[in-house]
């Protein structure tokens, strides 16, 4: 038996996001930031945050921390999700979870931006994982993923089971391990003889938040297991989801309780944030626009906002041409919006369920946006058709 180091591993992935992030920097993106929302007074939430605040100083990432009362208001914690969103100083959003009881949990994560959404609990994100197509991987599952493959161990046709099957660790987990060629099989409450498959395991993963629930029945001699839970007992000891002292004697490689996973979920966060930061300065640099604001002026603001903020512009003018080309082509994208308003959102639905056999009217929308506004790429144009169509659901 062999431990795996999570605390060495954290730290060589920390100094990594550490050098690319100076790399970053002077090449001339702007520093990444991590907002952190911590609603209630959680202990262990707490600690949590006090942990990410030290990786961002370690790691060269600035952070802030928003400390809300456990009475804080559901209008007010998605008002200040929207001002984190709009902020181009944040490259990173997250709601440190659990929310107070009167909280919409959904709601507020899927309020967070796409582009910023550094936990990738939004289901866009979720979505882009599901079909391989990754932005940001979930910080705990490639945690996982790190530590073994950092460890030399190898994915591709191995079986895998994963107990639990939380959105958190076990589904996104079970997903990463299918892109690395795993054969992965999710146990859960409502499996039956669950040690027998458990032992069919050449890499066992234990997330179910039970203390000690993994026993040496769930092991095959020579197997990798990975502890993802984490609990303190009423002596104060700490432990995890699997029996340490009496699995280990037949794991060939196993995750200690603390020092294993938990360390991993930070620095997998610091290397999201970084990557999001990365991600908004090539879609500044290409004059994108980005989710979050076509999502605040359609949504909550509409056109009047544009224009505006058009009038202003010229009143005040421009000092660069790359603020005149994101004022112009932000423009564009909310006139041709404005008008495919105009005609009702009503005929637009209508037209959806009445069109003729083999006429998609999305398409046909998206065509006729694009000869009107040939400026316009073809995302944004995509970008308008997805909430229009959403919209009229």
């Amino acid at each position: 038996m062999a431990l795996i180091d999570g605390k060495k591993i954290a730290l060589e992935i920390k100094n990594e996001v550490k050098a690319r992030t100076a790399a970053f920097i002077a090449k001339g993106g702007a520093q990444p930031g991590l907002s952190v929302v911590l609603a209630g007074g959680d202990p262990a939430s707490q600690v949590y945050v006090a942990n990410k605040e030290r990786a961002c100083a370690e790691t060269g990432i600035a952070s802030a921390v928003y400390r809300l009362p456990e009475s804080v208001s559901r209008e007010e914690l998605l008002a200040l999700i929207d001002r984190l969103n709009a902020d181009p100083s944040v490259s990173g959003v997250l709601t440190q979870l659990p929310l107070p009881a009167h909280i919409d949990e959904t709601a507020v994560l899927e309020r967070i931006s796409p582009e910023k959404d550094v936990d990738c609990f939004h289901p866009h994100n979720v979505g882009l994982l599901y079909i391989g197509r990754t932005r940001f991987s979930p910080c705990t599952p490639q945690g996982v993923i790190e530590l073994l493959t950092r460890s030399g161990v190898s994915l591709a046709g191995k079986n895998c089971v994963v107990i639990g099957r939380s959105n958190i660790v076990g589904k996104p987990l079970a997903a990463l391990l299918t892109q690395h060629n795993a054969t992965v099989t999710i146990c859960h409450s409502k499996t039956e003889n669950l040690p027998q498959i458990a032992r069919n395991a050449d890499i066992l993963t234990v997330a179910v938040g039970r203390p000690r629930f993994a026993g040496a029945d769930f092991v095959k001699e020579g197997a990798v297991v990975i502890d993802v839970g984490i609990h303190r007992l009423e002596s104060g000891k700490l432990c995890g989801d699997v029996d340490f002292e009496a699995v280990s004697p037949k794991a060939s490689l196993i995750t200690p309780v603390p020092g294993g996973v938990g360390p991993m979920t930070v620095a997998t966060l610091m290397d999201n944030c970084l990557k999001a930061a990365e991600i908004q300065y090539k879609s500044r640099e290409a004059g994108n626009i980005s989710w979050a604001e076509i999502n605040q002026l359609l949504e909550k603001n509409g056109v009047s906002e544009y224009y505006s903020l058009r009038d202003a512009s010229k009143r005040r003018g421009v000092s660069d041409v790359s603020s005149a080309r994101r004022i112009l082509k932000l423009g564009l994208v909310l006139e041709a919006a404005d008008e495919i308003y105009s005609a009702g959102f009503q005929a637009l639905h209508d037209a959806k369920f009445k069109a003729p056999a083999g006429v998609n009217p999305w398409d046909k929308l998206k065509s006729d946006i694009k000869a009107r506004f040939p400026e316009l790429s073809d995302n944004s144009i995509r970008q308008i058709v997805a909430r229009m169509d959403f919209l009229t659901r």
